[in-house]
């Protein structure tokens, strides 16, 4: 990979993840959560590895 694909790839992930930004900042979310911040020690009765595999959109 020669040095300007790898600039055309920085600036697209670069303007990927400011859009995602302001696509969250514009749906005023009261608190943003990630999957990741979930307790499911506090809550035993939800399957991680379903929940992880939804995640994947797999069955789409």
């Amino acid at each position: 990979m020669n040095q300007y694909q790898k600039l055309v790839d920085k600036e697209i992930a670069y303007q990927q993840q400011k859009s995602l930004k302001r696509r969250i900042k514009r749906a005023r979310f009261p608190i943003i959560k990630l999957r990741s911040d979930f307790d499911y020690q506090f809550q035993p009765s939800i399957n991680q590895q379903q929940i992880a595999e939804f995640a994947t959109m797999s069955f789409l």
